[in-house]
């Protein structure tokens, strides 16, 4: 954290980053139950909350005021979540053959918020026509002779959410030698992003600068006092555009333990995988592809649309599905047991 100056309690700091804040709580809950002596349930319940606080050492950054760095600093807030849920039976057919079978669920939330979020920064510092959850970045290009590296202003109001739920199930049974394992385990993972906008302002020492010379901007002119007149070299704003990916994954596998000598077990086993592409749920994806026909000119080159529509590709995926998505492995361990 910055420290305060006996002499100015406004002097500007620049801070180291880190994350001075970072605190972790961990709730658990879990479940046996015996039905019988063949049947065996189980389930758990998990939750962690990591809420910790960002500095990232830019901006322009003060002592003074309740917020750590002043209200042009950059710094952000990250309360991040995590939940896991699992539900498990365990089934003894007979002494020698075992069930079990498990639904599980995890997620896991990332949001990040600047510490001005609730600011309208545009409104305060005078821009008419925009609103922004924070105030808006300033970049300050390079030069001439003196370079300012970091501007005011910091804009950060994202989140992401992870989850991943689904099915697996395993067979186990022992015959003479050998203890043979084999199942399947299905599951769906979800990353859904919601980006918050993030207008900005970038300020050239031309504007300042002696006009129509060879050397204007690069001797004569300063970036700072473009600022103060308030004249923009170039300003943007990035929409923010909500996403959901979707993948599904698949396996079926099947394990051999043979016990060839009471000093030699071979594990075998062989594992079947496919992980499907990441599609989006609204088919808001795109892709570049240079075999594809531009319907506006005819040339090759141009881009994929996921969906339906008249120039989509008529899928969800941007690349068809087949033997590319699929990978096999093949395990063979041998150990000796003394």
């Amino acid at each position: 954290m910055p420290q305060v100056s006996r002499r100015s309690p406004t002097t500007l700091r620049f801070p180291r980053s880190g994350q001075p804040i970072w605190d972790h709580y961990l709730y658990s809950i879990k479940v046996d139950h015996n039905f019988s002596s063949a049947h065996r349930l189980s389930g758990s319940v998990n939750y962690a909350r990591t809420p910790r606080l960002i500095l990232d050492a830019g901006g322009l950054w003060s002592t003074a005021g309740p917020e750590p760095g002043g209200p042009l600093a950059k710094v952000r807030y990250r309360g991040d979540t995590g939940e896991a849920a699992r539900i498990s039976e365990d089934w003894t057919i007979t002494p020698r053959l075992l069930n079990h079978a498990q639904i599980f669920y995890n997620r896991r939330g990332n949001p990040q918020i600047g510490a001005e979020v609730s600011v309208d920064g545009a409104m305060a510092l005078g821009i008419k026509n925009l609103t922004s959850q924070g105030y808006p970045v300033v970049n300050w290009n390079g030069g001439p002779i003196y370079n300012l590296t970091e501007g005011p202003g910091f804009i950060y109001d994202s989140f992401r959410a992870d989850v991943m739920f689904g099915f697996n199930d395993t067979l186990s049974f022992s015959k003479g030698r050998h203890f043979i394992k084999l199942g399947f385990d299905t599951g769906r993972n979800h990353q859904n992003t919601s980006p918050g906008t993030s207008p900005s302002f970038t300020f050239n020492a031309l504007e300042t600068a002696i006009p129509n010379q060879t050397y204007s901007g690069t001797q004569t002119g300063y970036i700072f006092a473009s600022y103060l007149l308030g004249i923009v070299h170039s300003a943007g704003q990035t929409d923010a555009v909500n996403l959901g990916g979707r993948r599904n994954y698949y396996a079926v596998f099947i394990q051999d333990d043979f016990k060839v000598t009471s000093r030699l077990t071979l594990n075998l086993g062989l594992r079947w995988d496919y992980q499907q592409p990441v599609y989006e749920v609204a088919n808001r994806y795109s892709s570049w592809n240079p075999s594809t026909v531009d319907p506006a000119t005819g040339l090759k080159g141009a881009y994929d649309f996921a969906g339906s529509c008249s120039i989509c590709t008529g899928r969800n995926l941007l690349r068809p599905e087949g033997l590319q998505g699929l990978r096999p492995a093949h395990r063979l361990r041998l150990e000796a047991h003394r």
